[in-house]
């Protein structure tokens, strides 16, 4: 799972990293709860001027479902022009939109097919079962119909029971 580390926290963290003294880097890393490659990379983006912050990774990425309706159903009636300048003021890429609503797309046919496969198989048990019950009902009519012939054949044979 990741977690969000404050700036200032990670900050703190690469001074410990840097100004070391006599702990490993495994050390520092383990007591602040961070990978140890991770405090490497925050250390090396520190050394190279590259900022710590969160938010250079995180723009236009990370969005709920709901927003990402939101900025589709936004977008729905824009020309391209301006798409790109909802976009901009959003903080969001124009490809990203393609992306949600291929994949908003997708999952309800996805879901469509999950339904009719299960409606399909709902369908195929019952009619496994009725034919069950059909061959149950072939072979009683059958048993049934043999044995009225029997008893036909019986009474033509040694003739007319006295009970009857």
């Amino acid at each position: 799972m990741t977690r969000h580390i404050p700036l200032e926290v990670k900050e703190s963290i690469v001074k410990q990293g840097l100004s070391r003294g006599g702990k490993s880097l495994a050390v520092i890393a383990a007591e602040n709860k961070v990978g140890y490659s991770t405090l490497q990379k925050w250390m090396r983006n520190t050394r190279a001027g590259i900022s710590l912050s969160n938010k250079a990774k995180t723009v236009g990425q990370n969005h709920r479902a709901d927003e990402q309706l939101v900025h589709l159903l936004a977008t729905a009636n824009l020309d391209e022009t301006a798409v790109s300048v909802y976009c901009r003021e959003q903080g969001i890429y124009s490809h990203q939109l393609t992306n949600w609503k291929e994949t908003i797309m997708s999952e309800s046919s996805s879901k469509k097919h999950d339904q009719q496969s299960r409606e399909l198989r709902l369908l195929k048990q019952e009619n496994k079962a009725l034919k069950k019950d059909l061959r149950r009902k072939d072979r009683a009519l059958a048993e049934t119909s043999a044995l009225l012939i029997l008893k036909k054949k019986a009474d033509l044979i040694w003739g007319e029971s006295e009970d009857d």
